[in-house]
């Protein structure tokens, strides 16, 4: 905990960037909004499985 509590990279840290972030050329830690906890987790799953968050919500993934 104190290598990361000492880390720059780990202390200036965002959200795990969104799909389009990502394709828009963000790190992979970029992304400043994530406003609840569950936007958090939900851009990690559209992000980690497009292919399974598609299969169950159509629509919620946007195309490249």
């Amino acid at each position: 905990a104190d290598a990361v509590a000492a880390s720059p990279r780990h202390r200036a840290a965002g959200f795990m960037a969104k799909r389009n972030e990502l394709l828009d050329g963000a790190d992979g830690i970029d992304s400043a909004s994530a406003p609840v906890f569950g936007e958090q987790m939900w851009n990690y799953y559209v992000r980690s499985y497009p292919e399974v968050v598609e299969a169950h919500f159509p629509g919620a993934v946007p195309s490249a």
